[in-house]
């Protein structure tokens, strides 16, 4: 089962070599429209990682990370962890380019008349 966050990035962590097959990095986000806003740790391993590398994303981003709840025991105590396997940042998508080609075209276009037939 898979959730979804939306907030701002406050930190992106170095990348943390574990195996020479794998690897993490921290990615700490906030929702600073709550009057509480929390600091939540997603973990990124491996390819996640890569995405946020490859993406650019910096402190201030606004993304959407979707993560599974992971969670373990040692020694009579829990832990648990957001890992992180989509990660999107808000605002990514291209404006369509205007037409080059209507740009260069007057005014007074002649093209712009009716048709006389």
């Amino acid at each position: 089962m898979g959730y979804e966050y939306t907030g701002e990035v406050l930190h992106v962590g170095e990348r943390e070599d574990i195996t020479d097959k794998f690897y993490k990095c921290l990615l700490v986000l906030t929702d600073r429209s709550d009057k509480y806003p929390q600091e939540v740790p997603f973990e990124c391993a491996n390819k996640s990682c890569d995405l946020v590398s490859s993406k650019g994303i910096r402190v201030g981003d606004k993304v959407t990370v979707s993560f599974d709840l992971r969670g373990r025991a040692w020694k009579d105590r829990w832990f648990g962890t957001n890992n992180v396997w989509k990660l999107e940042r808000l605002g990514e998508s291209r404006q369509p380019e205007a037409d080059p080609a209507q740009d260069d075209l007057p005014e007074d276009d002649p093209l712009d008349e009716d048709v006389p037939f």
